[in-house]
């Protein structure tokens, strides 16, 4: 006799082939065979370098100038899993976007691990349905974009920290910290959720009492495991401090600007 356990698994992995065949669906229907000037061609040229063995160069000024310029335009982490397919083989743009749609199908799996860690079986299956079928999740499919990779890592890191609000123990505050440094090195604000999420999960958790400084600091350490290869590298080779990435300049200044406020860019970003 199959247990509630294992009809959940069952019933979820369907869910994921369902998640599969319609971001499937979606990419044949619209992926773009060329990527755009945009982030997503940074990603893919950045990726092949890296896998070439050129490290963290400015893609576009390498390609269109033949110049090795070092950059942090953006967080790594999504260009080490880009670079990873890349070293295998897969260069190619259809090969990037494909790890876009795998990362995506994980992100609906794991939510549905969420939802049923907050509430139980059910809500966790109606949750990873929604998730499937909601098209801000793909909607991006073939762009080779960070936010497949950012939500599964928020999924990952959410799971985590109900699983520690339930069981505080050491290494769950650990992998906590953990989770959010990969957070952070998907999209640089996910940093902010060390003060915004790790600090009152733990501040406020039930029966830790006098181990709370040491799972704060358990915490800590995780994210700090993460986050230092990056910073000491880029200290390396930067004269200026760089945390995570140098984008935000461009960032704020392409989204506060006379084009985004008034006009067909209304409350968006012009890269010009």
């Amino acid at each position: 006799m199959v247990g509630p356990r294992a009809r959940f698994y069952a019933t979820l992995a369907g869910i994921t082939v369902l998640a599969l065949l319609i971001m499937l669906a979606f990419h044949v229907a619209y992926a773009p065979a060329q990527l755009p000037f945009s982030d997503g061609l940074w990603y893919h040229g950045q990726a092949n370098f890296l896998a070439d063995g050129h490290g963290f160069i400015h893609p576009f000024a390498y390609a269109f100038r033949g110049q090795t310029l070092q950059s942090a335009g953006h967080p790594p982490l999504f260009v080490v899993v880009l670079a990873v397919v890349s070293f295998f083989g897969g260069t190619s743009v259809h090969a990037h976007q494909l790890t876009e749609l795998a990362l995506d199908v994980l992100a609906v799996g794991t939510i549905g691990l969420v939802a049923r860690e907050m509430v139980g079986d059910r809500v966790g299956v109606i949750a990873a349905l929604l998730a499937a079928v909601y098209p801000r999740l793909w909607a991006t499919e073939g762009e080779v974009l960070s936010e497949s990779l950012y939500a599964l890592t928020i999924a990952s890191m959410l799971l985590v920290a109900y699983r520690f609000w339930r069981h505080p123990s050491m290494a769950r505050a650990l992998l906590l910290g953990l989770t959010v440094g990969l957070a952070s090195l998907s999209r640089g604000e996910g940093l902010l959720l060390l003060p915004m999420l790790v600090l009152p999960v733990v501040g406020f958790a039930r029966r830790v009492q006098a181990r709370r400084p040491l799972l704060l600091l358990a915490a800590a350490v995780g994210a700090l495991l993460v986050l230092a290869p990056w910073m000491i590298y880029n200290a390396t080779r930067f004269k200026e401090p760089v945390l995570i990435s140098t984008n935000v300049g461009w960032v704020v200044a392409g989204a506060n600007c006379d084009t985004t406020f008034h006009g067909k860019q209304l409350g968006y970003w012009d890269i010009t």
